[in-house]
């Protein structure tokens, strides 16, 4: 069998790449090829390419250079989940047609498949909230079109489900599948190095301002090592969010080290020599990634209850606070710092939360239908 997970033609198809989308294909597809499926990452030609898996064979949407037609193509997906242009587009490729195709977020992207591939199965998995301007009669028809929907979290499929208004009160073609811990991240306890490690992008929406601020407040002076950047590759140029966040630790003070964007096993390495890790998420994170990974690491973990984070956690393996409250953020913290036991016994609670589920737990998953 073959089985294509499609991504965005804009995302970089790099092992560097530390995206939430590429993460879960990659892993869905290692689990996929230990069962014997030929399963490739199917994407766009953009940057460095570096995955075995890669299959890159989808053209960048051209729009003859006008910027107006390309904010107008993006409108027209957002609202109503088609296209105005073909949508996918393919390079020649030598490669058998699929048996699976995997859509990752990309809703307007099945009329492009369907025409190419009539007799492929095709998933929508879906990570984040889409087509969210549809009614309700329009967003059943969109997703109606295909044969699986499967999404990261609870709260994704219930505000699908929400939305789509089934007289019923679920539909059968929505599943949830909770993701697992990437299967490269090895974690071993070091000797504790910062008080307090955030890893994830530097954007509004993840919350890293409210780590700065709880860190400003009064009490002990936490050393903070705040992984990421703005894009999940390095070399990209920081914008004045990120430039405001590391102008703060030396106009207040702050032991605050700013490290960019990092491979993953530098992550491990940070993460294992932290006291407490931080998911400060002020949006509705629909099932952080991060979260998952923070929870397997020796450090224990505080993290906004918003959106499906929670559901991450439900045997105490994280301490979640309200979103958007340095206050709150400070003192759980600083809770954890001031006793080593209870700090241990979170940390020890989130490792064998994580513990449970693999990537061939989630693939078996997927595939049970």
């Amino acid at each position: 069998m073959i089985e294509w997970h499609v991504l965005d033609p804009s995302q970089e198809l790099a092992s560097n790449n530390g995206a939430a989308i590429l993460c879960v294909a990659r892993e869905l597809a290692a689990a996929a090829r230990e069962q014997g499926t030929e399963s490739f990452i199917v994407g766009g030609r953009r940057g460095s390419i570096d995955i075995a898996e890669a299959l890159p064979v989808l053209k960048q949407p051209v729009h003859d250079g006008h910027e107006f037609r390309w904010l107008l193509e993006r409108s027209y997906r957002f609202l109503t989940g088609h296209c105005l242009t073909p949508g996918l587009r393919f390079f020649p490729s030598t490669s058998l047609p699929p048996d699976v195709v995997i859509l990752h977020n990309l809703p307007w992207a099945i009329s492009a498949i369907r025409r190419r591939f009539p007799d492929a199965k095709v998933i929508l998995y879906v990570h984040n909230k889409i087509l969210n301007k549809l009614p309700s009669s329009s967003l059943r028809a969109a997703l109606g079109r295909f044969d699986d929907i499967v999404c990261v979290s609870e709260y994704i499929r219930n505000e699908l489900e929400v939305r789509c208004r089934f007289r019923t009160t679920a539909s059968p073609k929505f599943r949830t599948l909770h993701s697992a811990v990437r299967s490269n991240l090895l974690f071993t306890e070091r000797d504790p190095e910062f008080d307090v490690v955030y890893v994830g992008r530097l954007v509004p929406e993840k919350g890293v301002h409210i780590l700065t601020e709880a860190a400003a407040l009064p009490g002990r002076t936490w050393r903070v090592a705040v992984v990421g950047g703005k894009y999940f590759v390095p070399g990209a140029e920081e914008d004045p969010y990120v430039q405001q966040l590391h102008s703060r630790p030396a106009a207040e003070n702050l032991d605050i080290e700013f490290t960019g964007p990092v491979p993953p096993a530098a992550v491990v390495e940070f993460l294992s020599r932290a006291r407490v890790a931080v998911v400060p998420s002020v949006w509705e994170e629909p099932a952080g990634l991060t979260l998952l990974e923070a929870m397997a690491s020796p450090a224990a973990v505080v993290a906004s209850r918003v959106g499906g984070m929670p559901e991450m956690s439900k045997a105490g393996g994280v301490i979640f606070v309200p979103p958007s409250d340095p206050q709150s953020l400070r003192g759980a913290v600083d809770d954890l710092l001031a006793d080593e036991m209870k700090r241990k016994l979170v940390a020890s609670k989130g490792r064998d939360e994580t513990a449970g589920r693999s990537w061939e737990d989630v693939y078996a998953d997927l595939t049970a239908t």
